[in-house]
C-alpha cells in the first residue's frame, strides 16, 4: 500500500536517510528540522508498504515556490 502524508518532526530521520544516500552534498538534519519543524514548509513522505521510499519538500515565496 502507498502512503503520501505530510511530514513532522518523527519523519527526520527517515528523510535525512534518503538525504544522505541520494547526495553527494546532504542537507544536514539541522536544516531539515528548521525547514520541517520551524518553517513549516510543505513536505510529504511517501511511504510503500510501510518503507518510506521518498519526500518533496516545497517553500513558497509570495507567487513563487521552491521544490
Amino acid at each position: 500500500m502507498v502512503e503520501i502524508k505530510r511530514a513532522t518532526a518523527a519523519d527526520l530521520a527517515e528523510i535525512y536517510g534518503l538525504e544522505v544516500r541520494c547526495f553527494s552534498a546532504p542537507w544536514t538534519i539541522e536544516i531539515l528540522y528548521d525547514d520541517i519543524c520551524v518553517r513549516e514548509h510543505a513536505y510529504y513522505i511517501l511511504r510503500e508498504d510501510g518503507i518510506t521510499a521518498g519526500y518533496a519538500g516545497m517553500d513558497v515565496v509570495l507567487d513563487e515556490a521552491h521544490i
